[in-house]
């Protein structure tokens, strides 16, 4: 009698991470919907600290998109993120030349109050999942992402399984207090 495989789920992994050296960081969240990522993203950006690593130590933030296990889309959200400074005209945070002086600034924490962070998700062509999604309690193996996450120095890249909601894959650590799941048990679908 023949078996048949349990299909690997689909879901989309918010990566925000920074390779070691001046700053840490290899958080990743994996969820089934997108609109869940949207709260974890503009959370991150509510304070001026929110935006220090994506401007002063090239943080990744990339919207993965896992269909059935295969990673088949790589966003970089820096294009969709407007950074306000002051009297400025706001930029992108993919803007490194416009955005040089903050980065010096942030040195300051006290210099940095007039930061604000503006998420253009509408704007973001993100591709509907497939197939089955990822359960509150499942975990993904991604089947062969790993040219592509080697390409842009992803944290995912021998980290298998990844499962559901947040993972520190840096350090290891729990979610910070300030944390909210944007999908709690019972409200995931």
């Amino acid at each position: 009698m023949a078996t048949t495989k349990k299909p690997k789920p689909s879901c989309y992994i918010l990566e925000l991470s920074v390779d070691p050296g001046g700053a840490r960081r290899g958080d990743v969240y994996a969820y089934a919907r997108a609109d869940h990522l949207r709260k974890i993203l503009e959370n991150e950006l509510s304070t001026p600290d929110g935006g220090m690593l994506p401007i002063s130590y090239g943080e990744r933030m990339i919207l993965w998109v896992v269909q059935g296990g295969v990673v088949s889309a790589a966003l970089d959200l820096h294009p969709f993120i407007r950074v306000h400074w002051g009297d400025r005209t706001p930029c992108t945070l993919d803007d490194a030349k416009a955005l040089a002086p903050l980065a010096e600034r942030y040195g300051n924490v006290e210099e940095i109050d007039d930061v604000t962070f503006t998420l253009d998700w509408d704007a973001i062509a993100i591709p509907a999942l497939e197939g089955e999604p990822l359960g509150i309690d499942g975990t993904v193996k991604l089947s062969d992402p790993r040219k592509l996450l080697k390409k842009v120095g992803s944290y995912l890249v021998g980290t298998d399984p990844i499962p559901f909601g947040y993972s520190d894959l840096e350090g290891g650590e729990e979610p910070p207090p300030t944390w909210e799941d944007p999908a709690p048990p019972g409200r995931h679908a």
